[in-house]
């Protein structure tokens, strides 16, 4: 049976395919995450494909994501046009959490 390995990134999914070439199923696609290796890969293949691909999107959760604002933080930041545009304040937001920054702890100057 083939299994499937889904990596955070292209790349990733790339680099795995480079090294373990010879296990890949033959309907892999390379413009794809995801990599198909072949029902008889080896035990460490899939445990390294488990392994990676997992990592990979450890990774990608690590960067945080986009945390919506609250009505008080929009009229505090916006209004939004131009170059301060909504998502781009809501991926700072995400940063600055995943950071461990408390959001209700007021910054004086």
């Amino acid at each position: 049976m083939t299994e499937r390995f889904e990596f955070g990134s292209k790349e990733a999914a790339d680099a795995f395919r480079e090294e373990h070439e010879q296990h890949l199923c033959t309907d892999d696609n390379r413009r794809l995450k995801t990599v198909p290796l072949s029902s008889d890969a080896p035990e460490r293949a899939l445990e390294e494909a488990t392994v990676h691909a997992a990592s990979g999107h450890a990774d990608q959760d690590a960067r945080g994501g986009q945390v919506e604002l609250t009505v008080q933080e929009k009229e505090r930041v916006g209004p939004f046009e131009g170059s301060n545009n909504y998502r781009k304040v809501t991926a700072v937001k995400g940063l600055m959490t995943d950071a461990g920054v408390d959001e209700h702890r007021e910054i004086t100057k």
